[in-house]
């Protein structure tokens, strides 16, 4: 047989050994038995066994498991097996009668020691005498199984008769008077047996449960550990978090301070080339003073975050358009073809369509987004005073639409970008042109 059939098989031996619910033998059917001509045993001897155990049996129960009368040397187990392919045999439809008289035949001569004639089986004096006896092989077997030395006079009760003796064995034990001798000699074997035992299983359930709290314990030092790093976890990642929040918001209000600064200048840089001086016209200081404002507010939100002083800040330097002046450079300090500075914020473009472009707007909004559209371009960038201009060509006069002539120096920057500027911006502007 392979696994499976092994296991399936022994699951029907424990079935067919169960008793009744009456706690009867589980007989087989009369035409089983008449056909094999007995019954194994076994299923007596187990349906007359006793189920409540004393807890002495409980103790040496946990040490071996019940013998239920599986010894080798008897073929009791090995003929309730044989009885379970019997019974499948007989119910098979296409079993000859011829084979089942064979069968039962090799049956009985096999297993002549161990079967019980149907009579006796369901002769109730061996049945009773049985419920006599087997409650005390049950014992013997299970003090034998934990190891136990048994007296001469127990061993030898597990030699129980064959063939039809066992009927006659079984009667004799209806009304014995060395059933409670037995009885009481077993009971003391068993509490013997059964005290180191229970004070073994005593020390071990105690070691056990020392463990199991030692091993609580751990576990909950554990957990707490668990608990303080996760904790500690979050919390750094809480504060990474917001000083990834507070860095981001530094960072988006240096930006915005940037713009600020960037429009601040643009502003100049546009009444620079409407010719506006301070004080500026009143729509100019009212956008120039917008631009501060928000400024100052985006610069005290950014001291707040950095941790600053909120002491006010020293007032940043205005970029404002160099004063008009009457003072002419000294001789040969700007001239065509050779190097010259610039003396203030001014705007160069690459053609003078493009700086006619910007100055043909009208002074505010319009003029500066024309500006900034040339400058994100890249035609078009604001100059600052100290940079160096080439001055190549004549000056270049042109007519910016409803605004004054300009005058424009051709040239070159010290990148090398070619275009023309303000000449205001690399000579100082006249009496007469103020």
């Amino acid at each position: 047989m392979n696994d499976l059939e092994r296991i399936a098989t022994l699951a029907a031996l424990q079935v067919r050994l169960a008793p009744r619910p009456d706690r009867r033998p589980n007989l087989p059917s009369p035409r089983i038995m008449d056909a094999l001509g007995g019954v194994c045993r076994a299923i007596l001897l187990v349906a007359a066994m006793p189920s409540a155990l004393t807890p002495s049996q409980k103790e040496l129960d946990n040490v071996a498991a019940r013998k239920r009368l599986e010894r080798d040397d008897t073929g009791d187990r090995d003929c309730v097996l044989q009885l379970l392919l019997f019974e499948t045999a007989y119910a098979d439809p296409l079993a000859t009668d011829a084979q089942l008289s064979g069968l039962a035949r090799d049956i009985r001569r096999r297993f002549r020691a161990v079967l019980v004639s149907a009579a006796n089986a369901n002769d109730p004096a061996v049945q009773d005498g049985l419920r006599q006896f087997s409650p005390i092989l049950a014992r013997i077997s299970r003090l034998q199984g934990a190891g136990v030395a048994l007296p001469a006079s127990l061993f030898k009760l597990l030699d129980i008769p064959e063939g039809e003796g066992f009927a006659v064995f079984a009667r004799g034990w209806i009304g014995s008077e060395r059933i409670a001798p037995i009885e009481r000699q077993l009971t003391a074997l068993e509490d013997e047996a059964a005290q180191p035992l229970r004070a073994a299983k005593i020390a071990e359930e105690a070691r056990l449960a020392q463990e199991l709290a030692a091993q609580r314990a751990q576990n909950e030092q554990e957990a707490a550990r668990k608990r303080a790093e996760l904790e500690r976890a979050e919390a750094e990642q809480a504060r990474a978090r917001a000083e990834r929040a507070r860095k981001d918001r530094i960072e988006s209000l240096q930006s915005a301070i940037a713009r600020a600064n960037e429009d601040l200048e643009s502003e100049y840089t546009i009444a620079r080339i409407s010719r506006d001086r301070p004080p500026y016209s009143r729509d100019r200081q009212a956008s120039i003073d917008r631009i501060l404002a928000r400024r100052a507010q985006l610069e005290a939100k950014l001291r707040e975050l950095q941790g600053v002083s909120a002491d006010p800040p020293a007032p940043m330097p205005v970029i404002a358009a160099a004063p008009a002046t009457t003072e002419q450079p000294a001789a040969g300090s700007c001239r065509i073809g050779a190097p010259c500075p610039v003396i203030e914020l001014t705007l160069f473009c690459r053609t003078r369509q493009q700086l006619n472009a910007v100055l043909s707007q009208r002074p505010g909004r319009d003029r500066k987004q024309v500006l900034s559209t040339l400058t994100a371009s890249g035609d078009c960038r604001q100059v600052r005073a100290g940079e160096a201009f080439s001055w190549a060509d004549p000056i270049i006069v042109i007519q910016p639409q409803g605004e004054e002539a300009a005058e424009l120096a051709p040239g070159t920057l010290a990148d090398g970008s070619s275009g023309f500027l303000l000449k205001d911006g690399i000579l100082p502007r006249t009496d007469a042109a103020r």
